[in-house]
């Protein structure tokens, strides 16, 4: 069991409407797993996200926050902080790589990045 974590921007106080980018999972015992956006189409910035440096880049625009699946706020401080507390955990890339004669068709979709954070290309929940 894991909670997700969504960017939202462009919010509207009034309507309360806003878009929404699945940034990844939190799940006990495993990185922190962030979904990649290869299509920059889907991106705020129109810039496509691969790696963290590419999160960090659009959750730090000053209209962006962060929520959780159940619809908690969470500051961009404390998000970054449970990433990091997580660092030292198996990465769910990995696991897939390592065993990517049993998920042939997963292992062409997810990395690790240069800092061992697992990504993927592929919706997830």
């Amino acid at each position: 069991m894991g909670t997700n974590y969504y960017l939202r921007n462009n919010i509207c106080e009034k309507c309360d409407l806003y878009d929404e980018l699945h940034i990844g999972k939190s799940s006990a015992s495993w990185r922190f797993s962030f979904r990649a956006y290869l299509d920059p189409d889907d991106v705020p910035d129109g810039k496509i996200i691969q790696n963290i440096y590419d999160w960090k880049r659009v959750i730090d625009q000053e209209d962006c926050q962060i929520f959780d699946e159940y619809g908690d706020f969470h500051t961009k401080e404390s998000f970054y902080s449970l990433v990091t507390k997580k660092s030292g955990l198996k990465s769910h890339a990995q696991y897939v790589l390592d065993n990517s004669d049993k998920y042939p068709a997963h292992a062409k979709d997810n990395w690790s990045d240069e800092l061992g954070n697992s990504f993927t290309n592929n919706e997830f929940s």
